[in-house]
């Protein structure tokens, strides 16, 4: 749908380490330890606060595309 279309979008605009951090996590199921491990993150809270910040960085840019 539509709105798939632009989440996709929107993920693709985003840098590293967001747009793998977020794959990993939401389509690969990935533990926030395995993504720690994965990204050369300290510790799985250092990956859960970013995977926070992408989040909020993934919800701005989608919502600046409803408004394009």
């Amino acid at each position: 749908d539509d709105r798939s279309r632009r989440v996709q979008r929107a993920l693709e605009r985003m840098g590293e380490p967001c747009r793998t951090l977020l794959l990993l996590y939401y389509w690969e199921r990935l533990s926030m330890a395995e993504i720690a491990a994965n990204l050369g993150f300290a510790n799985a809270e250092v990956a859960k606060a970013k995977k926070y910040q992408c989040k909020e960085q993934l919800r701005s840019l989608v919502t600046e595309a409803d408004h394009d």
